[in-house]
């Protein structure tokens, strides 16, 4: 088939779908339980590792890449005297993000202009007693150089990211089933409703249990949990191992994952959710809820095509409101496989329902999504939300790529706020009746310039005027993370022109039109 046929076949495909894509539904491509998309362009990620850094295990070793890392003296070192099989493994991570925001959260508070750096590092150490006894701990290093935007988040001097146990036993042919216990990480399906949330400085944990079981054709898993909460570490203080759970909220759930053997190349995840917390704020109500979570995914490829499709089902009850909200979202992508640089064409179309204040609440909650779930500038919170997403990834080499495309925002439901993260209603819904929110436009580059290095993502907004006759808010931001090299940062220019910002060889731009610079009024009682 000729090129032009392929790239014919793919646009008249995706305007039938009105789908979604994006390149994390390709790296679905094996099965092994609760997957991890994530949010890079890149495909088959040059690195031995793993993002959740407990997931190394000895069979990276196999890896071409390993005999490039530097550090593999470090790891995996055998213990044989403790048992076959036995090992300690090391494993550090250092990651610098520089972020600039112009007139951040649209002008609706005091602060102006604003640029600081995001250290993060951590350490962790590794024991694994024959194959059915493992004991992890990771500390981290958080801290800026100047007051950032969420410094509940930001800021931790030293503290335990994670530390558990683990029990495995064996309860069949290629099956096992592990207990574990501690303070965790976790990720499930495609980090819409559970991320580590990787875009702050400090990474979301879980104290609490774990239970999974992985055979061939099934990883199960349940769970009883409590969200960490680092400190408050306002600049330039911080706190030294005072983390805890969140006492007012708890977090528990089941995750199924399995194989469609009928359907080749397609894989279905089920699960349910459920969390207990007090003083959440929708709109202008706030209160205590009790919301289950119910839902479905299916994911895979086959050929040229690869497609990420979930629907979600929520309720429960709100203060004396029951509670009645729905998402859905859809990633699906074609792949021309026999043009240079592979260009893969894609539709990203998401929605979640969101509503008044009378009758059910009908606000969806992503409960603890990814942060950068739109852009690395993490905006906007996936809730009360329609976007439709059309980008192009190409990938010249191994290990690197790049991706652009133009996301365009609605509101679901103009009685209803615009949400930043993590779920604070910025703008009201009585504060304004438009439905349109505005485009943002991304470039997005990823690169590994080593096989040992974390990736470079670059995202930058700025501002673009979408029509004279209405208000727009206006938000240069330049962000990145990983191994900066240089970015110049957003300079104004006159408002009738396009404001333009250049991260080293990133462009983005994003503007929102209606958000009046008013101040919120105070929220209500869920029991009024």
């Amino acid at each position: 088939m000729s090129w032009r046929r392929e790239v014919a076949n793919a646009t008249t495909a995706l305007a039938l779908l009105g789908l979604s894509a994006s390149p994390a539904a390709a790296q679905d491509s094996t099965f092994q339980g609760p997957v991890f998309i994530s949010g890079g362009s890149l495909q088959n990620t040059p690195t031995p590792y793993h993002f959740l850094i407990y997931e190394d295990v000895p069979s990276d070793q196999d890896s071409p890449y390993w005999p490039h890392d530097f550090w593999s003296p470090l790891k995996f070192i055998p213990l044989d005297n403790l048992g076959p099989g036995s090992y300690i493994n090391f494993s550090g991570e250092d990651r610098e993000r520089v972020e600039h925001f112009a007139t951040p959260l649209f002008g609706l508070t005091p602060r102006r202009t604003t640029t600081y750096d995001m250290h993060r590092l951590l350490f962790s150490g590794d024991l694994h007693i024959d194959d059915s006894f493992r004991t992890f701990i990771q500390f981290g290093n958080h801290n800026v150089t100047s007051a950032s935007l969420a410094p509940g988040t930001d800021v931790d001097q030293i503290d335990l990211q994670q530390g558990f146990a683990d029990l495995k036993a064996s309860v069949g042919q290629d099956s096992s089933l592990t207990f574990r216990g501690g303070r965790q990480e976790m990720i499930f399906g495609s980090s819409r409703l559970v991320d580590v949330r990787e875009g702050p400085n400090i990474r979301q944990s879980f104290d609490g249990g774990r239970a999974f079981y992985q055979s061939p054709d099934l990883r199960f898993d349940a769970f009883v949990t409590k969200p960490v909460v680092p400190v408050p570490g306002f600049y330039p203080g911080g706190a030294y191992f005072g983390a805890h759970y969140d006492p007012g909220t708890s977090f528990w759930g089941l995750y199924g994952v399995m194989p469609v053997r009928a359907v080749p190349g397609l894989n279905a995840d089920l699960y349910y959710l459920g969390i207990d917390r007090q003083n959440v704020t929708f709109n202008t109500t706030t209160g205590a809820e009790t919301r289950q979570t119910v839902g479905t995914r299916l994911w895979g490829g086959t050929g040229a095509w690869d497609y990420n499709t979930e629907g979600i089902f929520q309720f429960g009850q709100f203060g004396f409101r029951d509670i009645r909200a729905w998402s859905l979202a859809s990633n699906t992508g074609y792949t021309l496989q026999h043009v240079w640089a592979q260009p893969r064409l894609g539709l990203q179309a998401d929605a979640a329902s969101g509503g008044g204040a009378r009758g059910p609440l009908k606000s969806f909650d992503p409960l603890f999504p990814k942060n950068a779930y739109f852009t690395e500038a993490s905006i906007n919170w996936p809730s009360n939300f329609i976007d439709v997403f059309p980008s192009v990834t190409i990938q010249p080499t191994y290990n690197f790529a790049v991706m652009a495309g133009m996301d365009v925002h609605w509101r679901y439901s103009t009685l209803d706020a615009f949400y930043t993260p993590p779920g604070i209603p910025v703008v009201l819904g009585s504060a304004n009746n438009k439905r349109f929110l505005g485009a943002q436009s991304n470039v997005h580059l990823e690169w590994y310039p080593t096989p040992i290095s974390t990736s470079l993502l670059f995202g930058c907004i700025g501002r673009r005027p979408a029509s004279s006759q209405r208000p727009v808010e206006k938000t240069p931001t330049i962000s990145a993370c990983g191994a900066l090299t240089g970015f110049e940062r957003t300079r104004p220019v006159d408002s009738g022109q396009r404001n333009r910002a250049i991260c080293f060889c990133a462009l983005d731009w994003f503007w929102f039109q209606g958000l009046p610079a008013a101040r919120r009024p105070p929220a209500r009682s869920a029991l009024t």
